[in-house]
Formats: C-alpha cells, sequence, structure tokens
C-alpha cells in the first residue's frame, strides 16, 4: 500500500446499543452497531454524486467498550482527521421530516446526492466556503470560523447522535 491512504480523513467511534448511558444490550458483543455504522457511511458515499467507494478505504479496530472513547479521541489527537476538524462528519440520518432550522450538513454540500439532504434547508455554508476550509485545512492554515447557525446546529446533531446511540 502508498502513501495515499496513510493518513485518516474520519474518525468515529461505534457505540452500543445502550453505551452511552452505562447500559449495554446483549447485542452490544456481537459488533452490530460498528457493522450497522459502516453501512450507513457506505450508503451516504454511494449516493453522492462526485464520490467513488472504490476510492475510499476503511479500517477499524474492534476494542472492549469501556475504550470507545478513550481510542476515538486518542485517534483523532494523533491523525486530526479532516472530517473531524476542518468539516463535521456525514450529517444525521433521516429524521423524517425536516426541522425548521436544519441545514445541509458540509457532507451534504460537497458531496451531494444523498435523498435526505434535498429535504434540508440550503446550507450557509457554500461549496467554496468548505474547498476553501479544506484546503486551508490540509496546507496548516488558520480556519475561517463557521457561521454562529451552524455551530449550534452541529452541536445539536452531536446531541442527537449520542441519543440516537441509545436507541438503535
Amino acid at each position: 500500500m502508498n502513501d495515499v491512504f496513510s493518513r485518516p480523513i474520519y474518525i468515529r467511534k461505534a457505540i452500543p446499543k445502550g453505551g452511552r448511558k452505562g447500559g449495554l444490550s446483549s447485542e452490544a458483543s456481537t459488533g452490530r452497531s460498528l457493522a450497522d455504522r459502516l453501512a450507513q457511511h457506505t450508503t451516504s458515499i454511494e449516493h453522492a454524486s462526485n464520490l467513488r467507494i472504490e476510492d475510499l478505504l476503511v479500517r477499524f479496530l474492534v476494542v472492549d467498550d469501556i475504550w470507545n472513547p478513550l481510542g476515538e479521541n486518542i485517534l483523532i489527537e494523533t491523525f486530526k482527521p479532516l472530517w473531524s476538524r476542518a468539516i463535521d462528519g456525514f450529517g444525521n440520518r433521516d429524521t423524517g421530516k425536516r426541522r425548521a432550522t436544519q441545514y445541509r450538513s458540509p457532507w451534504g454540500v460537497l458531496h451531494p446526492g444523498r435523498a435526505v439532504a434535498a429535504k434540508l434547508a440550503e446550507s450557509p455554508l457554500t461549496e467554496e466556503f468548505l474547498r476553501r476550509r479544506v484546503s486551508d485545512y490540509i496546507s496548516g492554515k488558520a480556519l475561517e470560523k463557521l457561521p454562529k447557525v451552524i455551530e449550534e446546529q452541529q452541536a445539536a446533531e452531536e446531541a442527537d447522535a449520542q441519543q440516537t446511540a441509545d436507541e438503535v
């Protein structure tokens, strides 16, 4: 393998059902949370009009549930992946209806094609802004601040993701 896959662009943990609140479901040891998370991301990539799944590589580390948060934090601090620092993740799963204040995620702006993104409001983040942010991050430049409304939405999405981890 050459150096093209030497630096991860996205790092996240897959929390078993009930894991966020300290309780674990009977399926925690079966690894379904990781498989489900990878399947969701695969679908997002396949629906993007400007990506090919063949151009990406996935690596994962299976650890006892207690080590998930520590492992994620260490990997993010070590590798400083683009999608954890300059661009925020894949966005929420389909909630069934659009929230009045929910904008398309940066993923949806940069990689259009997901049906869930079409239900959401146009983002105040333009593709040009996000591409500049990616370029600045890769070159080590300071990142332009995100609009407050986007920071608030990302915080709400993170809270939803944490809650969903117990319900899925």
